[in-house]
């Protein structure tokens, strides 16, 4: 019923490296912001033209409900467009660590190990959650004290640590969700999709419910219950309280099913085989389309409501930029271009990163496919490892184009039922096509890095978030151009409000090309790696 202190120095120890990157990332952009945040806003009259735009439809989607109240602060504008990214970066933290370490030691046959050992069933999970524990509270330590020392206008001690902790207790809170799910799925696959799926329609309903100022609803919005505390404005606590009773919820619904399900079983039955395979298990091809097909299915149809979601907003947003010159001249800054252009080079940038997402899941898969020893039945028969690699790459590049084109195919279509006069197909084409070369070049970067070097297969994500972050946040945080260009996301001009420079698109395809033959060609020289 304890925790045990051995296998919790194993936890740390096999994990540092992630646990250190993640706490370096998380509370360094969160620091690093907070000291580059005061030359941005450094008068009232810029603090007040900022929330103005802070406070359109468009803005309402991304950072949640506007909480703050005159005289605004430095601090307080931080707090509002600071909180909720943030606290998303926590959360994937915390399943990243939680999934692998629960469900996932229990496929690989580990926890069957402990158990032999003499460690109760519960004092394996009492061990993870000390683990998640430990890694929130350094993240609350590190972001609490910087915060501090940095000492923002309008900022107070109170304010500081309510802002950490806000973020480290919603990471647990969504830590022991995941931990919940592993009960339920007997998979880490299913676990890791549903956990993301939770998250995406949290954030969605957030979305939706902040743009119609439907406050009620953004209570149903469990990662957004954070930002209802005003921090740096209002300083409610209660939120805190929430999230504090909804992680020991979470926490003690997974302790009671852990007593209740077998040892490597979830509680939801695994669905009987075939008496005989049809054809979907005949090829490496179809089987690979059987066993990732609903996570293609989930990733299509969620994006497609995000695209919606937004695309809907799009007439509420041109009615404030007619209505309001101070936001006109401060979103709309290219020729008189419409505020929803500009708004949807941000989001072009938003599905170009969500898009490739996807394709480097199904090439990690072919790594922990290989080490769990799934592919020894294929490897046994006339299947050559080129032929092999190349179906995952290309099946991964094709899932990332597709859900991009369903990002972009919702945006169009919310944008023809909301708008009076919908914007032309010829901008939706563009942006869709805009976006093919850069997720071309990441899908197949991370072919040749899980063809040669699959130890580091999880490196990509550090440029997946930079393009994120600097997509985001390059042009209200002033952000140099050269950060930008660290990415593929960077070099392309802001499509659809410049047009397409199809000479680059094209440079960057054939860079796409090259690191897909090299990965197939390293992958067939390397070893196979077999747990």
């Amino acid at each position: 019923m304890m925790i045990d202190g051995t296998f919790l120095k194993l936890l740390l120890k096999k994990d540092w490296i992630k646990l250190s990157g993640f706490l370096i990332g998380i509370a360094g952009m969160t620091v690093g912001v907070a000291v580059y945040f005061p030359t941005l806003y450094n008068t009232q009259v810029a603090r007040n033209a900022i929330v103005l735009v802070l406070k359109s439809p468009a803005m309402s989607a991304l950072f949640g409900p506007f909480k703050l109240e005159p005289p605004y602060t430095t601090a307080g504008i931080f707090g509002y467009e600071m909180l909720i990214w943030v606290i998303l970066l926590a959360v994937i933290a915390n399943l990243t660590i939680a999934i692998p370490n629960s469900r996932g030691d229990e496929e690989r046959g580990i926890v069957e190990l402990l158990m032999a050992r003499a460690m109760s069933r519960q004092a394996w999970l009492n061990t993870v959650g000390a683990e998640l524990l430990a890694f929130n509270g350094g993240l609350v330590l590190i972001n609490g004290g910087g915060l501090m020392l940095v000492n923002m206008a309008g900022s107070t001690i109170a304010a500081d640590w309510l802002f950490a902790l806000l973020v480290g207790v919603t990471g647990l809170m969504f830590g022991a969700l995941s931990l919940l799910l592993a009960q339920i799925f007997s998979t880490g696959r299913n676990t890791t999709i549903f956990a993301y799926v939770v998250v995406a329609i949290s954030y969605l309903i957030m979305a939706m419910a902040s743009t119609a100022n439907a406050t009620a609803w953004v209570w149903s919005a469990i990662i957004a219950w954070g930002t209802e505390s005003g921090v740096y404005a209002t300083n409610q606590w209660w939120p805190l309280v929430l999230l504090t009773l909804g992680t020991l919820l979470f926490y003690g619904a997974t302790y009671t099913l852990l007593r209740q399900r077998d040892l490597d079983a979830g509680l939801l039955p695994d669905r009987p085989g075939r008496a005989k395979a049809d054809w979907r298990l005949q090829g490496s091809a179809t089987l690979l389309l059987q066993t990732q097909g609903l996570m293609g299915i989930i990733w299509l149809v969620m994006i497609f409501v995000f695209g919606y979601a937004y695309g809907s907003a799009f007439q509420m947003m041109g009615n404030l930029a007619h209505s309001n010159q101070v936001v006109s001249a401060l979103i709309s800054t290219n020729g008189g271009r419409t505020i929803v252009m500009n708004f949807m080079v941000l989001l072009s940038v938003l599905f170009g990163i969500l898009g490739a997402v996807p394709g480097i899941m199904i090439l990690n898969h072919l790594v922990t496919d290989e080490k769990k020893g799934y592919l020894e039945s294929l490897h046994a028969k006339p299947v050559g490892r080129t032929r092999l690699f190349l179906i995952y790459a290309l099946f991964g590049w094709l899932l990332s184009v597709l859900v991009l084109g369903a990002g972009v195919l919702g945006m169009a279509v919310g944008s023809r039922i909301s708008m009076t006069t919908p914007l032309e197909a010829a901008v939706f084409w563009r942006t869709f096509t805009a976006m093919i070369a850069p997720i071309s070049v990441m899908v197949f970067a991370q072919a040749m890095v899980v063809g040669a070097v699959p130890k580091f297969k999880n490196l990509i994500w550090l440029f997946a978030y930079l393009a994120f972050f600097y997509g985001y946040f390059g042009n209200m945080l002033k952000l140099p151009h050269w950060l930008g260009k660290l990415t593929p996301y960077g070099w392309l001009p802001k499509v659809p409000v410049a047009h397409m420079d199809w000479t680059t698109g094209t440079i960057m395809l054939f860079i796409a090309g090259i690191l897909l033959l090299a990965g197939a060609w390293t992958y067939c020289q390397r070893d196979l790696e077999i747990d």
